[in-house]
């Protein structure tokens, strides 16, 4: 990412914002796996629950049983025949949905919003805030970090709120097409 500077990831200090940077270094450089470790499991589900529902039917799809294929994508099942499908299309989907801020070289405001326990709001900007500019009036995009058990922040959504799996799962952030490729 241009002009982004970040620390190596197991030497940095363990902060949400710096969490919402590595997730989208792996985003840019199309890593699929680095970005599925790095995104909580309820976001993973809702993703491959949305790929799912939005190609029930493709016959690939239709072949399986939706609640077993779902637990299985979410839970980073290489050996699953559509997993390289899904993959593909949630890097593509997260990539035109990041790509600009990304392209910025996004900055993180400091400050962050508690929302619930061991949840919070931060929000990167494509551009540095002046001192005492509000966060909610920049242009960029909020990110719901979510702190897991082995103390690393994690991608839990898009928003001030998590995503909720279902058939179709919903969410604030899910506005873009898991299609298949």
């Amino acid at each position: 990412m241009s002009g982004l500077a970040i620390p190596d990831e197991d030497s940095a200090p363990r902060l949400p914002q710096l969490g919402a940077l590595y997730w989208l270094v792996y985003v840019a450089v199309g890593d699929f796996e680095g970005v599925w470790a790095r995104t909580e499991a309820t976001l993973r589900l809702c993703r491959a629950q949305e790929f799912i529902w939005r190609n029930r039917h493709v016959a690939a799809v239709a072949a399986f049983e939706r609640h077993r294929l779902a637990a299985r994508l979410a839970g980073g099942d290489r050996r699953c025949p559509l997993w390289a499908a899904f993959a593909d299309a949630t890097i593509a989907h997260y990539r035109d949905a990041f790509g600009a801020l990304i392209a910025s070289g996004p900055q993180p405001l400091w400050g962050s919003r508690p929302i619930g326990a061991a949840r919070k709001l931060i929000w990167l900007t494509p551009e540095a805030p002046s001192p005492g500019e509000r966060w909610d009036t920049l242009l960029g995009r909020p990110f719901l970090m979510q702190l897991d058990d082995d103390g690393r922040w994690r991608v839990a959504g898009f928003w001030d709120r998590p995503s909720e799996p279902g058939w179709p799962p919903t969410a604030p952030d899910m506005t873009g097409v898991l299609a298949w490729t």
